[in-house]
């Protein structure tokens, strides 16, 4: 049902109506309109207190003023689905309906920001914000499933739109389940903010749900335009800060901001796409792809500031199951702690036209990608740029570095990549292949002052 979006106009209407500004938990009437001060004193009206084909304004959801009321509608139907703030069961007879159409709004389900940007829940609704969300999630998600033919293959968005402010949430995970999206008014104007050290804060998908919605084969859920932080934007936890997990298919995180967990993005889901992010600060790692990401593309993002000194990758694509297909281009990868680019058991793997600086920052020898395991088979690297701006001093580390227990028919293709003039004090090698490695390798126009480390038993073919 479509319906018109009257919120944010109300207060509009109260103004130029003339209507009355205070409502003590009953109900003001004029020749056109009834005025009630919260959701609550809505539920406990019915259709004999209103004006015959009236809509009724309601001035907030906890308070008057909270700038989470709207404009609603009777309809004498019992609903089986409830959303409170949205459509709801009176108390007295019926149900109420809010006038909108296109996403749903945060604020319209009682969610709300902080008033205080440096405190974590200031006002303590922290957890009610949680509580809200989820409900808000799974409302969207079965209705959903109720237009979705029987043969569970059509792809339908319904999408929650984070209204702008910074929510702090508690408690649990917050839940965006399959087919649901996210949108916002754009990264730091909508924010989703956690202070927990385990656990995971975003699980997108249906993740143990037994339910026949798990059986769905596109979900298309779709997370843009928000940040997800972590309060300190430092955390040492075990914490996530978004998961995707196998329940969905052909999703996308794009134009969003991630900061501050032990792993910002964790990704097991098959299509994923992650297109323009900021991807910052993580402690353990930026981003995590599982071996379910097959057919997985990064593009133009930027993957920055890996904290743990002792262990952990800018980004691990850790794949030994045989996953393929999986693409990063034109992103910037820059200063983690030891290894930039770890890849492990990836069946076939591409990364062009990337940039890759100041990585290496602890010690002397970790390359900036690392590629291992008996799964790798087809690899390109291409137009990549590698800096020893801000690495270790004195580092012995390589730009690319094979290990000896990949296949030995695996190819590798390393073409029009550059280390920056100058810097052979900070690669050892530009390609270095582990001893005992039978592969090939197709090499050709890469510009580097340090060295090539390739054992004799691999067959290198070079072109000028």
């Amino acid at each position: 049902m479509k319906r018109r979006n009257f919120v944010g106009v109300g207060g509009a209407i109260l103004a130029t109506a003339g209507l009355t500004t205070h409502v003590s938990s009953a109900v003001a009437q004029t020749a056109s309109l009834t005025v009630l001060d919260t959701i609550d004193d809505l539920l406990n009206v019915g259709p004999q207190s209103i004006s015959d084909n009236q809509y009724v304004i309601v001035k907030g959801f906890d308070e008057v003023g909270d700038n989470c009321g709207g404009v609603f509608y009777w309809s004498s139907e019992t609903l089986t689905i409830e959303l409170i703030g949205v459509a709801m069961n009176s108390h007295i007879e019926g149900s109420w309906h809010r006038h909108y159409e296109g996403a749903i709004h945060t604020r319209w389900v009682g969610i709300k920001p902080s008033k205080n940007r440096d405190v974590f829940d200031s006002e303590g609704i922290a957890s009610v914000n949680l509580q809200r969300w989820n409900g808000l999630s799974n409302y969207c998600k079965q209705s959903i499933w109720e237009v979705i033919s029987p043969d569970k293959t059509n792809i339908v968005e319904n999408t929650i739109f984070l209204d702008s402010g910074v929510h702090d949430f508690t408690g649990g995970s917050l839940q965006v389940g399959q087919g649901v999206g996210v949108d916002g008014c754009g990264p730091g104007r909508s924010t989703l903010r956690f202070n927990t050290s385990s656990g995971v804060c975003v699980q997108v998908g249906d993740e143990g749900d037994t339910g026949t919605n798990t059986s769905l084969e596109s979900s298309f859920d779709i997370i843009k335009n928000i940040s997800i932080v972590h309060f300190s934007l430092a955390s040492t936890g075990s914490e996530t800060g978004i998961s995707f997990d196998n329940t969905i298919r052909r999703s996308e995180l794009y134009n969003v901001h991630v900061q501050g967990f032990n792993i910002n993005v964790d990704v097991n889901a098959f299509g994923m796409d992650i297109r323009n992010c900021f991807i910052a600060g993580a402690y353990t790692r930026n981003l995590k792809i599982g071996p379910q990401a097959n057919s997985m593309m990064v593009v133009g993002c930027r993957i920055d500031d890996q904290r743990k000194s002792n262990g952990g990758e800018n980004v691990l694509v850790d794949n030994s199951g045989g996953a393929r297909n999986i693409l990063f281009l034109r992103c910037e990868i820059q200063r983690s702690q030891r290894v930039a680019f770890r890849v492990i058991g990836v069946a076939s793997f591409a990364i062009r036209d990337c940039f890759f600086e100041g990585n290496n920052r602890s010690d002397g020898h970790h390359p900036d990608i690392w590629i291992e395991g008996p799964y790798v088979r087809n690899i390109v690297i291409d137009g990549c740029y590698f800096t020893g701006t801000g690495r270790f001093n004195g580092t012995t580390s390589r730009a690319i570095n094979i290990r000896s227990n990949v296949s030995s028919n695996a190819r590798f293709q390393i073409s029009n990549n550059q280390q920056s003039s100058g810097a052979q004090g900070s690669f050892a090698a530009f390609i270095d292949v582990d001893a005992n490695t039978a592969m090939q390798i197709v090499e050709f126009n890469n510009l580097h002052d340090a060295p090539n480390s390739i054992p004799g038993n691999v067959l290198v073919k070079t072109f000028s």
